[in-house]
């Protein structure tokens, strides 16, 4: 094989190659972030379980919903449109959180998040509620 055989080779294997490795590195990018903001949404709602588990009954759900929020906003946690739902029964507090994660300036998908976490009720919490 001469020179003028494999003369512009170069330029193919790059039109080929980069692309695909810019490819990987979006997907990378996007596994990290959805990682993340799932670790993140996990963290805030399973902190909410716990605060509210010395609460009384009434006093569960905007307790969970107050320390999820201050959670996320506190870690910098890019969820919108986050949705918090509670379920105090059977002596344990279940605590869940749904959020959308935003990840199209990436060209990934809107993908929305659901985590739960459960603790069990104190049983020697106050009787007063004071919320």
């Amino acid at each position: 094989m001469n020179s003028k055989d494999i003369r512009g080779m170069a330029s193919v294997e790059a039109a080929v190659i980069l692309p695909a490795i810019f490819l990987v590195v979006c997907l990378i990018i996007i596994g990290a972030r959805l990682y993340w903001a799932k670790a993140q949404l996990a963290d805030a709602v399973s902190a909410g379980a716990r605060a509210a588990s010395g609460q009384c009954a009434s006093c569960v759900d905007p307790r969970v919903r107050q320390v999820v929020e201050s959670d996320l906003a506190t870690s910098g946690s890019s969820c919108r449109n986050l949705k918090v739902w509670t379920d105090s029964a059977d002596g344990f507090v279940r605590a869940s959180a749904s959020c959308q994660i935003d990840m199209t300036q990436i060209g990934g998908p809107r993908l929305t998040l659901t985590q739960t976490a459960r603790e069990k009720i104190d049983s020697f919490r106050s009787s007063t509620c004071e919320c």
